[in-house]
């Protein structure tokens, strides 16, 4: 009788052993497409973006203002950041005209950071997690995880859902056109009186080609007038990549 119980014991933790191993050959044979691509890291790549702003203040002649200017961001050196990852720093500079010489805009330190799960940008004072991995239609996470959005001058911040849409899809942006893009839904919040809304594309290979970021406050509550209409404070910006280079 123990040497039945032996041989049937045996045979469970044969049948698991194969189970387990037709389990690794089939996860090592999957092929899948984590995105890291989506947030490219070299050092010596760059990317100029137009950025069309639109200022609402109770000071401006109109109470609005519209305003053009031009961006830059350079993947420069590396560095370890305070838990142990490779990060890259971010130089950026601005111009008011595509005829002027840049200057530069980093006083304070950028920098991105990927790793296997996700791709951290340190903007200033702020950390974002623009992406995860693997990038897969309709995945949420929390990418403002790490501000403090009680604070008065973060508030805008709060309760954003960083969404996935329209993965790997084709899209043609300032007369550029880019094989496979995916779309990142920041957030998208309004009630009466205030409107918060965040959006960014990134393209394989290239990283983020468009941004869009509305931050709107209104005293007047009048649901048949658009918000850059009613709008008393606040702004809305956005960049549109032009040039970059690998």
């Amino acid at each position: 009788m123990r040497s039945i119980l032996n041989i049937a014991a045996l045979m469970i933790i044969i049948g698991v052993l194969l189970f387990i191993s037709a389990c690794k050959d089939e996860f090592l044979n999957t092929n899948i497409d984590f995105g890291f691509e989506y947030f490219p890291l070299t050092s010596g790549f760059w990317a100029e973006y137009r950025v069309d702003s639109t200022i609402y203040s109770s000071f401006l002649p109109d109470g609005k203002a519209n305003r053009t200017s031009y961006l830059r961001e350079e993947v420069a050196d590396t560095f370890t950041d305070n838990t142990g990852r490779l990060a890259y720093t971010i130089k950026r500079f601005s111009r008011t005209n595509d005829t002027l010489p840049w200057q530069n805009l980093t006083p304070v330190v950028w920098y991105a950071v990927r790793d296997s799960n996700q791709a951290e940008r340190m903007e200033g004072e702020l950390r974002f997690i623009k992406l995860i991995f693997p990038i897969t239609e309709n995945t949420t996470w929390n990418g403002n995880a790490y501000l403090d959005v009680e604070n008065d001058n973060l508030t805008s911040y709060k309760n954003w859902k960083y969404t996935c849409k329209n993965i790997n899809t084709p899209k043609t942006i300032g007369g550029n056109s880019f094989a496979q893009t995916t779309t990142i839904l920041e957030t998208d919040q309004e009630n009466l009186i205030d409107k918060v809304y965040s959006l960014a594309v990134y393209a394989k290979n290239i990283g983020k080609v468009y941004r869009e970021q509305w931050v709107l406050n209104t005293e007047t509550i009048d649901a048949t007038t658009t918000w850059p209409d009613r709008a008393k404070t606040g702004f809305i910006v956005k960049e549109t990549i032009l040039n970059y280079k690998k």
